[in-house]
This record gives C-alpha cells, sequence and structure tokens, in this order.
C-alpha cells in the first residue's frame, strides 16, 4: 500500500473564441475574427482595449468586448472612428469621441499615424482659429477668402461650432 493518494489530472484546455478568457488568453470576445479588437489567436489588437464581462480581477473566465481606443493616434476607421488625432480636446476639429466636428474636414487617420485636422474656411461654420466665416471665399464682403476679418470691416456673431445661413 502507498502513503498518498492518487490525485485525477486534468489538462487545461485553452479554446480561443469559445467567449471564456484563460490564462493563456490576451482577451476572447468570442469569435475567431481579426480586426475587431481581439484577433483570431486571442491577443489584443493594436489600437483597441477590451473589457472583461468579470466585473473584478484580470477578466479571467469572462467574455470581453474590444473597442478602439480615441484619443491615442491610431484611426480604426472599420470599427467607427471617423479621425483620430492623438487627443481627447473639443475644438480641434477631432472630438473626444472620434468624430469629425462640424467646420473641420480631418484627413491622414490610419494605425501608424493620427488624423490631421482642419477647419474648412467657407463654409459658414466659425471653426479653429477662423476670426470670421460667412459660408464663401470670396475677398472683399468684409470676410476674406482665408476667413480673417478685412480691413475697415467690423463682423459680429458668429459663435464657433454654429452653422451660418444668413
Amino acid at each position: 500500500a502507498s502513503d498518498f493518494d492518487e490525485v485525477a489530472y486534468t489538462e487545461v484546455v485553452h479554446t480561443c473564441g469559445d467567449g471564456v478568457r484563460t490564462t493563456a488568453e490576451g482577451c476572447d470576445d468570442g469569435n475567431n475574427i481579426g480586426g475587431d479588437g481581439c484577433d483570431s489567436l486571442c491577443r489584443l489588437e493594436v489600437g483597441f482595449a477590451c473589457v472583461s464581462s468579470r466585473p473584478y480581477g484580470s477578466g479571467v473566465g469572462g467574455i470581453d468586448t474590444c473597442s478602439p481606443v480615441c484619443g491615442d493616434g491610431r484611426q480604426i476607421f472599420w470599427a467607427g472612428e471617423a479621425c483620430d488625432d492623438n487627443g481627447t480636446d473639443i475644438g480641434d476639429g477631432c472630438s473626444s469621441n472620434c468624430t469629425v466636428e462640424l467646420g473641420y474636414s480631418c484627413v491622414g487617420g490610419s494605425l501608424t499615424a493620427p488624423s490631421i485636422c482642419n477647419t474648412i474656411c467657407g463654409d459658414g461654420v466659425r471653426a479653429g482659429t477662423e476670426a470670421c466665416d460667412d459660408g464663401n471665399q470670396v475677398d472683399g464682403d468684409g470676410c476674406s477668402a482665408s476667413c480673417a476679418i478685412e480691413d475697415g470691416w467690423a463682423c459680429s456673431g458668429g459663435a464657433h461650432g454654429i452653422q451660418h445661413t444668413d
């Protein structure tokens, strides 16, 4: 007879995509599809953050919900980010929830480069550093083609971010 009891050994199985994060997985969102924040090998993808359904601890045992990290300078356009300028300031063209603000146009965002946002002079929305925006790019009417107040003119009204129709 032996002085030791036999203990049954059960091998731990890690199944990526089953919706239960294990210690061998960085995330598990319940599928094996890449591009949604958690890749096909259950690794966190660049530009995303995942939150576990487990309200405490490391998230092991829960299913992850992944979404783009707004403000990190990596535009994840296929997941809903219209821009990402590497910040969350309001009034710089790209809002705190990564949508393009009224009066701006944003270009160039990618996984490796932030969006560049500039005001749209002549759209009738005074934004950014525009001193005026009368809805056109015509010189000689008080508001120049570059949205500066022309000599001899004074402009009133036109709050930032409000479209003007008159």
